[in-house]
């Protein structure tokens, strides 16, 4: 039975928490100078990759921020809109507790993982509780983009 344990935790724990490492962090993204710009200089649009979501701004498609698991905070939003400022600061609060909560049960299945041979009730209230999170998490996470989509045709709005 030690031999699948150090399996698992060398299989699937280690690798679990090499990954978590690499999640990138919001970092505040400094006010780029907004006034005076035409709808076709500082339109925003939602552009989608591979588990990544960037803002890219007008005909040029100018990068403005990617929008990974963390959400950054931008002034841009507040600067054109109340509304739009709103919208993406909901964004900004499902994303991220979304993505706590997410790792929050990562480590408590890999908690499980390395529980479940010595103390086989710690272990089944560690898995309840990673389960728990994860519904947590898809439930702040499904209404966030919707809550980006409005934040972002609030700031379109308000260009001329």
């Amino acid at each position: 039975m030690e031999f699948w344990r150090k399996r698992v935790r060398r299989q699937c724990l280690y690798p679990l928490l090499l990954a978590m490492l690499f999640i990138p962090s919001a970092a505040p993204l400094e006010a780029q100078a907004t006034a005076g710009c035409t709808y076709d200089q500082c339109a925003l649009k939602l552009k989608r990759g591979f588990l990544s979501r960037k803002l890219i701004a007008g005909t040029q498609e100018e990068h403005v921020a990617n929008v990974y698991f963390l959400a950054p905070y931008l002034e841009r939003f507040a600067e054109r809109s109340d509304s739009a400022a709103y919208y993406y600061a909901r964004f900004r609060s499902k994303q991220n507790s979304s993505t706590w909560f997410a790792l929050g049960s990562l480590a408590a299945f890999a908690a499980a993982l390395i529980v479940n041979d010595s103390n086989e009730p710690v272990a089944g209230t560690l898995l309840v509780l990673g389960v728990g999170g994860l519904t947590v998490s898809l439930v702040r996470s499904l209404p966030a983009p919707n809550d980006l989509s409005r934040a972002i045709w609030w700031y379109n709005r308000d260009l001329r």
